[in-house]
């Protein structure tokens, strides 16, 4: 991937990707967005299939364009599939579009900046776990 500024160029190794840039104001806040999902840090506190999403969504630029809201509104379009797919009782259908909410979901928490699906599940489940 390119990052076209205007001073000197340089690259950056993150895993085995060479990303060519130049160092200009204008595209710093990009390329410190683009280390920073390669990185470890983007991982902290998620589990191995969260990081696993996660690289796949910032290796497809899920992650560059996407919002919380358009991620809400595909967390709506793969309900409406669970929907259907209980309906109609096709249990590899219920099985594919749960597994998809937990993708969309894990990309939700991290563009909403809440941290990981897990730890959301945790904090839900500890006020849940409370209430009478």
């Amino acid at each position: 991937e390119n990052f076209f500024c205007s001073y000197v160029e340089q690259h950056t190794i993150i895993r085995g990707t060479t990303y060519y840039h130049t160092c200009a104001t204008a595209n710093i806040y990009s390329i410190l967005k683009r280390i920073l999902l390669h990185s470890t840090i983007m991982f902290e506190n998620t589990t191995q299939i969260e990081s696993q999403i996660l690289t796949w969504a910032n290796d497809r630029g899920i992650m560059d364009s996407a919002t919380p809201l358009t991620q809400t509104s595909k967390l709506a379009e793969e309900l409406s599939e669970l929907i259907l797919a209980l309906a109609i009782n096709d249990s590899k259908e219920v099985e594919d579009a749960i597994g998809d909410m937990g993708v969309v979901l894990t990309i939700l928490a991290r563009l909403a900046n809440v941290g990981s699906l897990q730890s959301c599940m945790e904090t839900a489940y500890t006020v849940n776990a409370k209430a009478p």
